[in-house]
């Protein structure tokens, strides 16, 4: 009853914002209208053909390159820092990025909870979230399950990034910047004709290093200092105009400081019951952990993407293979002693862990597509991708007698390799049942076989399971006049299961994560495209949603499930541009939560039951969210204009684990950047979290761990300038 008063109220207040005169007219999305062409519509491939966005019978986001920039976006989990409804958590390592969507999260030890495709190709791992995101042409977000179109992954939604193409005329650009925290920054591109109008090329790079400005003050040394070099080679061979094969190679390559928890409450000290949620925000100590644990980690991918046109449809096929190698905490590799990564947090190292990860894996889509602009269009396709993984968790516990960066006990060396193989086929339909009416009907069939080996134990069988779902999914878009759609969609979204160590308390095999979402939106357009709107109203049913735990008993990181819960909401984007050089955006979120059943009694350290789980909120994102933008550009000269970006949000009612006690305070961001630019030269100032707000980007309770009550700083006020220059 509660969430359904929430509900109401939303949607109440929804009914008030688009009543109000003052933005009587409406907009698809914050960023479409700042991106969009003269003719106000903008092109996307988000559902794996041309369309223009505001015909998409989703909740959709596009981000221009401009935009990207503007808002400091280097990865996908940057998404979160504006966007309604999105959140992002940064844990552990450079790489172990989490971002949950409407409340469906990832994370660890799972596969991802949304889709992220690249230049038409879908990440292997985990890990690949992380990659950097740079000589971008354009960003698009499908919120809610996509598994009809892509499958795997996509229960939360699907991030296509589509970086620039390689051009018929030689083209350069490069910027370099440099910050606060040490840092300096760079990217370069050149592109242009090998054969023209045939053979055409594009080769980039990027470079990163700061370093850090979170002191360990047991060692006196920055613990989040990073370092990521990024290069790319993309070859378009177009032999015909009716083939194009486009073949492209990345290389990522990090290294960054790791394991630098804070510990908030130390093992056994009181509970703050006055104030139970007080200790969750408390930041006013260090981390102090010995050694300072490094991380390291490359990432290699190559995809072949060939497309022909045989008149009716064109048929594609993309050839996908991508390498992840990535460890921390490893003996000796550490900053003020040669032990392992600290896993206790304090000075003197009592138990030490370290982690390694090899992922290897290829992949193959084959897609048909429809070309008729007509009433029916269509697409149909099989996916095949096969996955291999060998990972190692030691733990390292004193002897008894000596340091343990000298001699320790070691336990469970030798780690897990894994293997999958997964297919699918998926076919959608569109029709325009009227010119007003359009129905979309998609479905997909996937199924993964796994399969895992627990070398620490020879006399363990070989385990295997295999998990599958079909994921339907259905829209109906009516658009009663021009710039104007309303829109109702029902998608169903599945993650695969997977295995946990032999000697967790939980179920060796965890179960595969099935969502059903409910959706009615709104998109339209006034004032010839200067004032656009979009809102949408949802409800997804989750049964199985997987939730991550570190076993402290038994060192073992595991996955556990929480049979049903759902999660709903509203969301509201509003853009406004009252003259031709300002724009003024908005959006805001509002979600409500609860967990129906729950099964698994004395889980944690301090015994939970069930009844004290039963009714709580999910866990690890915010509940509501909130941002303003502004955009200005003011004509200085005949060739010079000045530039003005700045974007604030807030977020709150994060619930740190299923307990419920500990909430994360509300946290407010403020970004900015202004420079002045012409037709080659480009100079600006930049800035995030420029009100240097202290915040976990995660949090443990020592009673969901055993550990101590541990955070994850964030990362603070950053700034600096950049200079670029266009050939």
């Amino acid at each position: 009853m509660r969430a359904a008063k929430s509900i109401l109220c939303a949607g109440a207040a929804l009914s008030i914002v688009l009543a109000s005169p003052s933005w009587a007219q409406e907009s698809a999305s914050a960023t479409e209208a700042a991106e969009a062409a003269p003719s106000g519509e903008i092109v996307v491939t988000a559902r794996k053909r041309s369309e223009t966005a505001s015909t998409v019978p989703d909740s959709l986001v596009v981000l221009g390159s401009d935009m990207i920039v503007n808002m400091s976006i280097k990865q996908a989990g940057d998404l979160g820092r504006t966007l309604p409804n999105i959140g992002f958590k940064q844990d552990l390592s450079v790489t172990s990025s989490f971002i949950s969507v409407r409340g469906i999260t990832s994370t660890r030890n799972t596969d991802p909870a949304l889709s992220l495709v690249i230049d038409g190709v879908q990440a292997a791992s985990a890990s690949q979230i992380r990659q950097q995101l740079f000589d971008i042409d354009q960003m698009e977000v499908l919120k809610g399950p996509q598994g009809a179109l892509y499958g795997r992954n996509a229960i939360a939604d699907a991030i296509n990034v589509v970086t620039k193409k390689p051009t018929n005329i030689v083209e350069g650009r490069g910027e370099f910047g440099f910050g606060n925290a040490g840092s300096m920054e760079g990217s370069v591109s050149l592109s242009g004709p090998i054969i023209e109008d045939v053979l055409l090329f594009r080769v980039s790079g990027f470079f990163h290093d700061d370093k850090g400005s979170i002191r360990n003050t047991a060692l006196d040394e920055n613990v989040d200092f990073k370092t990521n070099k990024t290069g790319r080679v993309r070859l378009l061979f177009t032999p015909t105009p009716d083939l194009e094969l486009d073949f492209k190679y990345n290389h990522d390559d990090y290294k960054g400081g790791s394991y630098y928890y804070v510990i908030t409450r130390a093992v056994g000290d009181p509970f703050p019951t006055a104030n139970p949620r007080s200790n969750s925000n408390s930041f006013g100590n260090s981390p102090v952990s010995v050694p300072i644990s490094v991380n390291y980690a490359t990432i290699d991918d190559a995809s072949l993407n060939m497309s022909y046109d045989m008149g009716f449809a064109t048929i594609s096929s993309i050839t996908a293979w991508s390498r992840t190698k990535e460890r921390y905490g490893v003996p000796g590799e550490g900053i003020g002693s040669g032990g392992p990564g600290d896993l206790d947090f304090l000075p003197p190292e009592f138990i030490g862990n370290s982690q390694s990860y090899n992922v290897k894996a290829w992949s193959e889509e084959v897609r048909l597509t429809s070309n008729a602009n007509g009433p029916f269009r269509w697409q149909v396709g099989a996916f095949y991708t096969n996955i291999k993984r060998r990972d190692t968790l030691p733990v390292y516990i004193p002897d008894g007698v000596n340091p343990l960066e000298d001699t320790a006990i070691l336990l469970f060396p030798n780690g897990t390799r894994r293997k999958i193989d997964a297919y699918a086929f998926f076919g959608q339909l569109e029709y325009d049942i009227l010119d007003t009416l359009t129905a979309t009907f998609g479905m997909r069939y996937d199924k993964e076989k796994r399969s895992q080996v627990d070398l620490d134990d020879p006399t363990a069988p070989k385990r295997r399971a295999t998990f599958d779902l079909p994921t339907p999914k259905f829209s109906l878009a009516w658009k009663p006049v021009r710039g104007q759609m309303v829109y109702a969609t029902v998608a169903r979204g599945f993650r695969s299961g997977g295995f946990n160590a032999p000697r967790t308390i939980f179920d060796e095999v965890y179960k595969q994560e099935e969502v059903w979402s409910y959706e009615l939106g709104y998109k339209g357009s006034f004032m010839n495209g200067r004032a656009r709107v979009v809102a949408a109203v949802f409800h997804q049913d989750i049964k199985n949603k997987q939730d991550f735990l570190f076993d402290s008993t038994v060192a073992a990181q595991s996955v556990y499930t929480i049979p049903k819960s759902w999660v709903r909401g509203v969301e509201l984007e509003l853009n406004l541009e009252p003259i031709d050089d300002l724009k003024i955006s908005a959006a805001g979120g509002i979600m409500d939560s609860k967990v129906q059943e729950y099964e698994v009694g004395p889980l944690f350290p301090q015994p939970v039951t069930n009844a004290s789980i039963i009714g709580n909120k999910l866990s690890n994102f915010s509940h509501w969210t909130a941002s303003v933008a502004v955009d200005y550009t003011a004509s200085l000269t005949a060739d010079w204009n000045a530039k003005l970006h700045v974007d604030y949000s807030v977020r709150g009612k994060n619930y740190w684990d299923v307990t419920n006690i500990d909430r994360e305070k509300n946290v407010g961001l403020l970004a900015a950047n202004i420079g002045i630019e012409n037709e080659r030269w480009g100079v600006s100032l930049w800035g995030t979290n420029l009100t240097n707000t202290k915040y976990w980007s995660a949090w443990y309770n020592q009673q969901v761990t055993g550990l101590p009550d541990i955070g994850n700083p964030a990362e603070p006020r950053r700034y600096g300038a950049r200079v670029k220059i266009k050939l």
